[in-house]
């Protein structure tokens, strides 16, 4: 056998080495995704991250006393559902229909939640065990934080337990957006109960600030900047 002929051999024995390692080993699809997916700013969120368009939690809003230090603040309690309707019902105790949601205008969220605050501050509507999920008796829904422009995506109701909201002078805070998963991704808001938000694009109530009074359809340049929200009484600006 020639030198030529066993360069060719050999080269022959490579490639088919090279075929069956390839066979053997486990395709790439197989392997487990290990990327972390955040709203946070400067984290590489991947682009196509797909998020529920009708995710919706409840928060409890967290009464900020004057002077009082925000990082005292508590972590704020959060439940989450998978639709709007199902979020107020809980802050509520009411039932809310499907339809009345179903591609509705800002006036008619509105008008919802003015029937479910009227509502609650009338007293529970339901009683003992009827409705195991629900938020503290008597809340009121303070606002609410859109993922998208004109209030569509994924929302954060934000409530205060009591009947007062922002009525009788009180202010509620969320120092850090984060915690709740939408940092830096807020592009619409919406107010009630008396209160006017204040979105700061800082942890803490830092920073350059834009003011809803009552509702802001879009934040302009301010969209998706905001890390910190203040809820204030109609006419207290930030």
């Amino acid at each position: 056998m020639t030198r030529s002929s066993l360069r060719v051999l050999s080269a022959a024995l490579v490639a088919g080495l090279a075929l069956s390692a390839a066979a053997a080993a486990p395709a790439l699809a197989s392997e487990p995704d290990l990327r972390v997916v955040t709203w946070d700013r400067g984290t590489g969120a991947s682009d196509d991250a797909q998020v529920s368009s009708g995710e919706s939690c409840a928060v409890e809003a967290q009464p900020l006393l004057p002077g009082q230090d925000p990082d005292t603040l508590p972590p704020a309690p959060e439940v989450c559902f998978g639709s709007l309707e199902e979020a107020l019902e809980f802050v509520s105790g009411g039932d809310v229909a499907s339809s009345r949601l179903a591609d509705a205008t800002a006036v008619e969220v509105e008008g919802l939640v003015s029937e479910l605050n009227a509502s609650a501050s009338a007293g529970p509507r339901l009683a003992g065990t009827e409705r195991a999920t629900t938020a503290a008796a008597s809340s009121l829904v303070l606002g609410v934080l859109w993922r998208d422009a004109n209030y569509k995506g994924t929302s954060k109701v934000l409530y205060g337990s009591g009947t007062n909201g922002c009525y009788t002078g009180s202010t509620y805070g969320f120092p850090n957006l984060a915690n709740l998963l939408m940092n830096n991704v807020v592009t619409s808001a919406t107010t009630y109960a008396g209160c006017w938000v204040t979105l700061y694009d800082s942890y803490s109530y830092a920073g350059a600030k834009k003011n809803c009074t009552p509702h802001c359809a879009t934040l302009g340049t301010f969209d998706n900047k905001a890390s910190s929200v203040v809820y204030r009484p109609v006419g207290q600006l930030g």
